[in-house]
C-alpha cells in the first residue's frame, strides 16, 4: 500500500464550532482527540475569528500539519463594525441565514482535493450543536454529523427538557424574576482543581452556576449589582475561609472524578471510542 492510498483511506472529520471562544476552545480540544485517534481533521473558523488568532499568535501560527489544517468561511457580517462579530443576535442570525452556502462550497472543495491525494475526502461532520445548518450539508453528502454541545451536560439536560415545558402549559414562566450567576467554562477548571467565583453574562450560565455554587459545592455566587467590596470578601473567604477550605476539599473530589473517567478505561474514554467506530467510522 503506497503513502497516495494511505492517504485517501484515512478518515477526514470537518468541525466546525460556533464562532465564540470557548466554542471554538472546546471543539479544538475535541479535534485533537480525533487526531490523535488518527483522523485527518479540517477545522473550520470563520474569516474574522482566523484572522483575530493568526493577529495574536502570529502569521504561522494556524499553518497546522498535513493532517490537522485550518478553513474559513465568512460570518457575511459588515466588515466596516469591527464590533459585529461580538453581537451574539446578529452572529446567530447570520448563522442561520448565511452559513450554509460557504459551508457546502467549503466541503465541495475539501472533497475536490482529494483528486492530487493532498488530502482525504470527508467522510463525517463535527458540528457544534447551535449550527444546525451542518445537517443538510451532511445529508447532502451522505456522511455521518456528531452534534457536540459544548455546554456542560447540567445545561445539556436543562435545554432537552423545553419540549416537556411547553407540553404540560408552564411556559412562558409564571416568575421571571429570579436570577442566578454562573459561567460557560466552569466544567474545564474541574481538572486544575481550583475553586471559582461565578458571575453570569447568559446562556447556560446561570445553569452552571447553580451547579457549581448549590450542587457540586465548588464555586461562590457574586451578586448582579457587583461591588469591588462584595468581591474583595468573597476572594478572602475563596483563599482563606472555612467556605474556601471546603470548596477546595470538593474541587479535588471532581479532579479525581474528571481523571478517573477520562483516564484510558474510563466512561468518557469509552464512550469517545464508541462515537469513533459506531457513528464516525460507520460506513452507513
Amino acid at each position: 500500500m503506497d503513502s497516495k492510498t494511505v492517504v485517501v483511506d484515512k478518515p477526514h472529520a470537518v468541525c466546525i464550532p460556533s464562532p465564540f471562544q470557548s466554542h471554538i476552545k472546546a471543539m479544538l480540544k475535541f479535534a485533537k482527540l480525533l487526531h490523535r485517534k488518527g483522523f485527518h481533521i479540517t477545522f473550520v473558523n470563520t474569516e474574522f475569528n482566523h484572522q483575530r488568532f493568526l493577529k495574536s499568535g502570529g502569521p504561522n501560527s494556524l499553518d497546522g500539519l498535513p493532517d490537522f489544517r485550518f478553513e474559513t468561511i465568512p460570518d457575511s457580517l459588515p466588515p466596516s463594525d469591527i464590533n459585529a462579530s461580538q453581537d451574539l443576535a446578529s452572529v446567530c442570525e447570520s448563522i442561520m441565514k448565511n452559513f450554509l452556502a460557504p459551508f457546502s462550497n467549503l466541503l465541495v472543495k475539501l472533497n475536490t482535493a482529494t483528486s492530487d491525494n493532498s488530502s482525504p475526502p470527508v467522510t463525517s461532520i463535527i458540528s457544534d450543536g447551535f449550527m444546525a445548518f451542518t445537517i443538510t450539508a451532511a445529508r447532502e453528502l451522505g456522511i455521518p454529523i456528531v452534534m457536540l454541545f459544548t455546554i456542560a451536560a447540567c445545561s445539556l439536560m436543562a435545554f432537552k427538557q423545553f419540549p416537556s415545558l411547553m407540553d404540560n402549559g408552564l411556559t412562558p414562566l409564571k416568575d421571571e424574576s429570579y436570577l442566578t450567576n454562573g459561567y460557560l467554562d466552569t466544567v474545564i477548571d474541574w481538572i486544575p482543581g481550583v475553586p471559582m467565583l461565578c458571575w453570569p453574562f447568559g446562556g447556560d450560565q446561570q445553569t452552571n452556576c447553580k451547579y457549581a455554587c448549590n450542587d457540586w459545592g465548588i464555586g461562590m455566587e457574586i451578586d448582579n449589582d457587583v461591588k469591588r467590596e462584595e468581591v474583595e470578601k468573597l476572594v478572602g473567604e475563596l483563599m482563606e475561609g472555612e467556605k474556601g477550605r471546603r470548596m477546595k476539599k470538593k474541587v479535588m473530589e471532581w479532579k479525581n472524578l474528571a481523571q478517573e473517567a477520562t483516564g484510558a478505561h474510563g466512561s468518557s474514554s469509552i464512550n469517545l471510542n464508541n462515537l469513533v467506530n459506531e457513528v464516525l467510522l460507520s460506513r452507513g
